[in-house]
């Protein structure tokens, strides 16, 4: 039976025939800066990214959605508050009962 998708990962350059996943390397924000603002202003990992403009303090996390249904996955990106970019990570609360 074929399957119901086949893609060039853009990765790999191999074809795979399975459902794709969609998602964004970094948030619209950060990709709409030039070069050297991106070295002078930002911090990117792959579900972290921050903006440090002189007026405020953008944060974003990627996270991602699985659709069971069509087996696909699809990554968003969302911006956080300053305040909960600051709490603890669960890493960091190990003796939290």
């Amino acid at each position: 039976m074929a399957a119901i998708f086949a893609f060039k990962c853009q990765c790999c350059g191999k074809i795979h025939e399975e459902s794709p996943s969609f998602g964004y390397d970094a948030p619209d924000q950060y990709t709409a800066l030039s070069d050297h603002e991106k070295s002078a202003l930002t911090e990117l990992t792959s579900d972290v990214c921050i903006i440090r403009n002189p007026q405020q303090t953008d944060h974003f996390i990627r996270f991602v959605c699985i659709a069971s249904r069509m087996k696909t996955t699809h990554g968003y990106w969302t911006s956080e508050t300053a305040s909960l970019c600051r709490a603890p990570t669960p890493w960091q609360r190990r003796n939290v009962r």
